[in-house]
């Protein structure tokens, strides 16, 4: 939207639009909340078969 625009809008209209853009804003920042609590999850995944995965290796050395 243009600053001609944004002048010929109400008060009410703007009030309108910084709601929205406020909305949009909480949704998006619940969003990012979610997806860095799975990236944490999958890294404490990650860790743990990386734990496994070298316990494996031990116990095959040991083997060999």
């Amino acid at each position: 939207m243009t600053n001609k625009e944004l002048r010929k809008l109400t008060k009410e209209d703007l009030l309108e639009l910084l709601i929205g853009q406020a909305k949009s804003a909480e949704s998006q920042q619940k969003e990012i909340d979610n997806l860095t609590a799975r990236v944490r999850k999958l890294e404490e995944e990650n860790e743990r078969l990386r734990s496994a995965l070298a316990g494996r290796r031990d116990e095959n050395e040991r083997l060999i």
